[in-house]
C-alpha cells in the first residue's frame, strides 16, 4: 500500500559483525489519484501517506483550499518532514462532486376523494453545492377517484448528475364528510 514507513535494515559482513539502522522507504503509486468531494475542508493526503510522526507541508504556497472548491485534476506539490529529514513529493488530486441532493419533507400521505392534494407541500431538497436545485415528482400513478395505495415518486439531479430518487406510499380513501371547504381554501391559496 501506498505511504512512508519506517523499515529496520540488518546487515551481516562476512566476519560475522552485524549493524542496524533505520531508515524511510517511500512507497508512492504515482498513477493513482486520491479523489476529494467539491467543498471539502481538509486535502485527503492520508490516503497516500500512512506513517506515525509525519508532518505535511504545501509546496510553493500552494493553494489547497481553492482546488478543493473548483472541479478538477491537480498535482499537490508537497514535503514531508519525518524526524529523519524531508522529502518532496507531487501527489495527484482529482476533486469531483460525487454526492447526490437529499429530498427532504417527503413522507407517507392520507387523502380523500375528493379532496385536494399538493405532493410539493413541505418537500425541499438539500445539497452539498451551493445550486438551488429544483425536484420532479411524478404522481402519474395515482388516482384520486378510486380507493387504494398508490405510490409517488420525487426525483432531484444536482449539475454534476448525481441523481436521488425517493418513493413514498399514497392511500386514497373514502371520507364520511364532504370536503368543499377544504377545495375552497386550497383554491384560494394556490391562486
Amino acid at each position: 500500500k501506498a505511504g512512508i514507513y519506517e523499515v529496520k535494515i540488518t546487515a551481516t559482513d562476512l566476519g560475522g559483525n552485524r549493524t542496524t539502522a533505520n531508515t524511510l522507504l517511500y512507497a508512492l503509486d504515482v498513477k493513482k489519484t486520491v479523489k476529494a468531494e467539491l467543498g471539502s475542508e481538509d486535502f485527503p493526503a492520508e490516503k497516500f501517506l500512512k506513517s506515525k510522526n509525519l508532518k505535511i507541508r504545501y509546496r510553493n504556497k500552494f493553494d489547497i483550499k481553492g482546488c478543493l472548491n473548483r472541479e478538477g485534476k491537480y498535482t499537490v506539490p508537497l514535503t514531508v518532514l519525518t524526524k529523519n529529514g524531508k522529502k518532496d513529493i507531487d501527489l495527484r488530486l482529482k476533486v469531483a462532486d460525487t454526492t447526490p441532493p437529499k429530498i427532504m419533507g417527503v413522507r407517507y400521505k392520507n387523502i380523500y376523494i375528493g379532496s385536494p392534494v399538493s405532493y410539493r407541500n413541505g418537500v425541499y431538497v438539500k445539497d452539498n453545492q451551493k445550486d438551488e436545485i429544483a425536484f420532479k415528482v411524478d404522481a402519474s400513478k395515482v388516482n384520486v377517484k378510486k380507493e387504494g395505495v398508490y405510490t409517488v415518486k420525487y426525483s432531484a439531479s444536482d449539475k454534476a448528475g448525481n441523481k436521488t430518487v425517493k418513493k413514498v406510499k399514497v392511500v386514497v380513501m373514502t371520507s364520511d364528510k364532504s370536503h368543499e371547504a377544504e377545495v375552497d381554501k386550497y383554491v384560494k391559496d394556490t391562486l
